[in-house]
């Protein structure tokens, strides 16, 4: 019997996301990342608003 249904290779973005859906179906998941930043290049630069569109940390006008 294997300890995990799904083991996700990198925690950017898609791998964070990847691992979540997978969770949230009754998966037992397992996320292996190189750096200690889930969420990738979203949350190495600042941006933390996936929505562009609602950022709050975007200039107005």
């Amino acid at each position: 019997m294997p300890l995990y249904d799904v083991i996700v290779c990198g925690c950017g973005s898609a791998g964070f996301c990847a691992a979540i859906a997978a969770a949230r179906n009754g998966m037992k998941t397992a996320i292996v990342e190189k750096y200690a930043t889930p969420g990738g290049i979203l949350t190495v630069l600042g941006n933390n608003s996936i929505d562009q569109f609602n950022n709050p940390f975007r200039k107005k006008g």
